[in-house]
């Protein structure tokens, strides 16, 4: 994992998911998600919790489908699944609205079941 303006990221490489509006990062953990309780719950922590104690939960892989070694990631034209490394769970949702409490959002969770061709 480079911490490098204009570094290009490849097939395998592990990555860090800001979102730039509330400068919170990307995490899962071991805490089950609202309507699957066997998956993980995703969510996003302020940077004081993502560079401190929680950085490893902050850690995903990027497995591009059918890619090579050390490939290039093109976000819009790779198929990939996004792995949590520690837990090796991977991102996955489903079509069942959250209830109003969320604003009706899809719900994005960690699947166990890495395999599993929805996670794409």
């Amino acid at each position: 994992m480079a911490n490098e303006a204009g570094h290009r990221v490849k097939n395998g490489d592990l990555v860090r998911l800001r979102h730039l509006v509330t400068d919170t990062t990307l995490l899962t953990h071991d805490v089950a998600s609202p309507y699957y309780p066997t998956n993980q719950e995703f969510t996003a922590v302020p940077p004081e919790e993502a560079n401190g104690e929680r950085f490893n939960d902050t850690l995903f892989e990027i497995r591009i489908e059918n890619g090579k070694a050390g490939q290039d990631f093109k976000s819009m034209a790779s198929h990939f699944k996004l792995v949590h490394h520690p837990t090796k769970v991977a991102m996955w949702t489903h079509t069942t609205p959250l209830p109003d409490w969320a604003y009706k959002q899809a719900e994005i969770n960690g699947n166990k079941n890495v395999q599993q061709s929805s996670n794409v």
